[in-house]
């Protein structure tokens, strides 16, 4: 090791934890499906007619899809699908504060 460079073995490990860890300390935490819900519910009515989870899809799975560019869509359309998801991420903030 140089001078200047820093020795991370030295550190502490880093967990990251999601909804579950959070709803078991405080029971009125929602988990990500029930986040993603709260949030489409306050969209207005029009916003949430252009949303839709198919059959066993998690909020999670649904988010991951749609901010992902599909190279068989034209850039307007998938601009449009990732400015639907910002829309909802937007409500989620509102509902989680």
């Amino acid at each position: 090791m140089t001078a200047g460079e820093e020795d991370i073995t030295d550190h502490r490990p880093v967990y990251i934890l999601g909804a579950g860890f959070s709803k078991a300390i405080c029971n009125e935490m929602p988990l990500l499906n029930a986040l993603g819900q709260q949030a489409l519910n306050l969209l207005p009515k029009a916003s949430r007619e252009s949303i839709s989870f198919r059959e066993g899809e998690s909020f999670e799975q649904w988010l991951s899809m749609r901010t992902q560019d599909m190279p068989f869509l034209p850039d307007h359309e998938n601009m449009r699908r990732r400015a639907v998801v910002e829309l909802l991420l937007a409500a989620a903030i509102i509902v989680s504060a």
